[in-house]
């Protein structure tokens, strides 16, 4: 059971590599090109896969807190994990973040402002990508070496 966070996080990373190519793709979109018709299902489909993306991680949260207690037997989850709850929480955050600059891009008027709402977005994703590995790690470290003893 505790195998499964090394595959969730391939599977998370995957997920987040499609959703940033997705939100690329729409971006390099030009009003002209003929397939800028197909641009609001793109949207659609970039806004569906960001909220999976928010509940696969909150999921996970959840799911961490449970299996670290249950299975592992941590008194506090998040202070016996080498700082991996709190890595996963960050994560979570940041994903909201960029879900809610996502949601309201199309409410900036001002053309330099909305560049630049965008261009954050889109660096997001290298942001939960860093603290993604920062989570893969200090799981890895849990498999390896158990659980950080309570002082």
């Amino acid at each position: 059971m505790k195998f499964i966070h090394p595959l969730v996080m391939i599977g998370f990373f995957v997920f987040l590599y499609w959703q940033r190519a997705l939100g690329q793709k729409i971006a390099e979109m030009k009003e002209k090109s003929p397939e800028f018709v197909k641009r609001p299902g793109l949207l659609e489909q970039h806004r569906t896969w960001g909220y999976a993306l928010t509940g696969l991680c909150l999921a996970g949260l959840f799911g961490g807190i449970f299996i670290t207690s249950s299975v592992l037997g941590a008194q506090q989850p998040f202070l016996q994990t080498y700082g991996h709850g709190f890595i996963g929480s960050v994560i979570l955050g940041c994903l909201v973040m960029s879900l809610l600059l996502g949601l309201s891009i199309k409410n900036v008027v001002k053309p330099r402002i909305r560049e630049r709402f965008l261009t954050f977005h889109m660096n997001m994703v290298y942001v939960i990508a860093a603290f993604g590995l920062l989570s893969a790690g200090t799981g890895l470290a849990i498999l390896i070496w158990g659980l950080s003893p309570l002082n």
